[in-house]
């Protein structure tokens, strides 16, 4: 393919024997949270909730942390600051395609943090010569970067020259994805996973 066309992480299936029923989990982001969101970015956990104990979480800035999941909806409360759990048997809250960065509410995302969820993601074409077979089940950092805010995806990447064994890189990469025109040598489909997941049990609380 050889062309740039990244949109974060999109969730393909499960990787196990069970279906994948793409649910998220409920978070809320900050007003005082100083990102851009898209579907499809990395995020990871901040010490806060809202008024309801919706836990808070932040943008994955670094591309190198261990993160909690992938952003896959972004969803939008009625105006005056009503939260999700009261909208529950009444109107549902509108779906947003991006939440800015300078914010004057909270907002909430639904996240998938499960680590057997296969997504698929492009590797960012800065070292080419490491997209080969060889790198196959090896480990990457993300190239973080912002989307855009009218196809509401996420634009950040696999970082090419960041794959290797290191066990601390929060992407494992699992293959090319099996489509027409995709192959090895940059800007290439990987099937990939959550690699270093703070629900992996023994990760420090934040």
């Amino acid at each position: 393919m050889a062309v740039a066309k990244p949109s974060g992480f999109s969730p393909f299936r499960t990787a196990g024997t069970n279906a994948n029923n793409m649910q998220g989990t409920t978070y809320s982001i900050q007003s005082a949270e100083a990102n851009a969101w898209y579907i499809g970015d990395t995020c990871k956990s901040v010490a806060n909730a809202d008024a309801n104990g919706i836990p808070s979480m932040q943008k994955d800035t670094t591309g190198s942390v261990t993160i909690r999941g992938v952003v896959v909806g972004i969803i939008n409360p009625f105006p005056g600051g009503v939260s999700i759990p009261t909208l529950y048997g009444a109107a549902l809250p509108l779906e947003l395609l991006s939440i800015p960065a300078t914010k004057t509410q909270i907002y909430y995302v639904l996240v998938i943090e499960d680590q057997d969820t296969m997504f698929v993601a492009q590797d960012d074409n800065a070292s080419p010569g490491n997209c080969i077979a060889a790198n196959a089940n090896k480990n990457s950092n993300i190239t973080i970067a912002n989307g855009s805010t009218v196809q509401s995806l996420s634009g950040s990447s696999l970082a090419s020259t960041s794959f290797a064994v290191t066990a601390t890189f929060p992407i494992k990469l699992v293959g090319l994805q099996q489509i027409a025109g995709n192959a090895f040598g940059g800007f290439s489909f990987w099937y990939c996973r959550i690699n270093e997941s703070e629900l992996q049990g023994g990760v420090l609380g934040v």
